[in-house]
């Protein structure tokens, strides 16, 4: 529901991610220095470590979260900016400004005999501000004491330790640029000036699902050797018409999530998968559109009656990707076959006969409906596009 359309989603708001990506705009203003609200100087004590570091750019454990902020408020925001960003890779730039204290991954705070209040005025915040950039490498403990003057070899021989084998690596084989590297992530929160909207995306980007692949195998399988590509078939959809009905139908056939006879008996709402028409032992999604004799009988008098210009083959009927052909153009053909599925859908939950004579009534009704909402709120261009050709053969047809 909440992916994108070429995903096979609906786009639905995430109630959730958008109240997360308010909580972001807190820390837009926290961080801002040209913010001077007084609230800023009631909780600085609490959200700033040292410097410039803030609490923000630091991967606290779930205890000290707990810790580190009893009141609910600042507690959400924290766990909203950090589902943000917790995708950052660890490049080379990145794994340079991990903090040091308040780190899940280095623990330095809950060593006993650190003189932590100590190394952060002195600016010992970062692993940028313990690494050699000239010589590519960690700084090793003679020079950390010389230049910070603070502790022996033993204390920054413990504080070396902690900080993780893979992150070593990184600093050894990627040897970060002479300037001091920030993840963008940062940068972009401090430039950007619609930070809801940017944190919303971000946000739903982390938490997008993957497209249900279950569903596409089982088509693969039974139209054996699809064409097309799924992210153009679900984009196809949105293009071919603005009808939500239509739309949610052909979402339902493509996810394979229409309540058939067999999904009913699965269910334990219906007694038997059977066929209501012919009878057949199975009915399923590919039945019903298709392998009924009804429903092939259907397709093959409506190319006829409407003298369209190819006969629907399953992957047109299921997939709606249809194609153009002479004066035809897709849109039109579109617009039929997912018509022709709702009529078909419709009469087989009423039992009503899928004549194509009752069809045509019913898609000259739907053209009226589209050219009175038209002559209201225009779009004269985008209706004769669509229908201009399938009311031009219903006309033919009824003399």
């Amino acid at each position: 529901m909440k992916n994108h359309y070429g995903e096979g989603g609906l786009q639905v708001p995430d109630p959730s991610a958008q109240a997360d990506s308010l909580k972001i705009m807190w820390i837009k203003k926290f961080l801002d220095e040209n913010n001077h609200a007084k609230w800023k100087f009631v909780v600085q004590n609490k959200l700033l470590i040292g410097g410039n570091l803030s609490i923000f750019e630091c991967k606290l454990s779930k205890r000290e979260v707990e810790c580190k902020f009893p009141d609910k408020f600042w507690r959400e925001i924290y766990l909203a900016w950090q589902t943000m960003v917790e995708e950052e890779d660890k490049t080379d730039g990145l794994v340079l400004y991990e903090s040091l204290w308040h780190n899940r991954y280095l623990n330095l705070d809950d060593m006993v005999g650190i003189p932590k209040k100590k190394l952060q005025n002195s600016g010992v915040l970062r692993i940028n501000d313990i690494y050699d950039r000239n010589a590519g490498r960690l700084m090793p403990p003679d020079q950390l004491t010389e230049k910070y003057g603070i502790g022996n070899f033993l204390l920054w021989h413990r504080i070396l330790k902690v900080i993780p084998k893979e992150w070593r690596q990184i600093l050894r084989e990627k040897r970060p640029r002479v300037r001091e590297v920030r993840p963008e992530i940062y940068v972009t929160l401090q430039e950007t000036i619609k930070v809801a909207k940017w944190a919303y995306s971000v946000l739903m980007k982390s938490n997008k699902l993957s497209c249900p692949r279950k569903a596409q195998t089982k088509w693969e399988q039974e139209l054996q050797g699809v064409q097309s590509s799924w992210p153009s078939v679900f984009k196809i959809l949105y293009k071919s018409t603005q009808d939500f009905k239509l739309k949610w139908l052909q979402l339902r056939i493509l996810h394979r999530i229409l309540p058939t006879n067999r999904v009913l008996n699965w269910m334990k709402i219906k007694e038997s998968s059977m066929c209501d028409r012919c009878f057949e032992p199975n009915e399923d999604i590919y039945h019903v559109f298709w392998g009924c004799k009804d429903a092939k009988r259907f397709w093959m008098r409506l190319k006829h009656t409407l003298v369209l210009p190819k006969h629907f083959t399953p992957e047109d009927i299921f997939l709606g990707n249809v194609t153009g052909k002479g004066k035809w153009t897709a849109a039109p053909l579109r617009v039929c076959v997912l018509l022709g599925k709702q009529f078909i859908w419709q009469c087989r939950w009423s039992g009503e006969e899928q004549s194509v004579q009752r069809f045509s009534l019913y898609l000259a009704k739907y053209i009226s409906v589209e050219k009175c909402i038209v002559a209201r709120r225009g779009g004269r261009k985008r209706f004769d596009e669509t229908f201009g050709l399938l009311w031009e053969a219903l006309c033919t047809s009824s003399t």
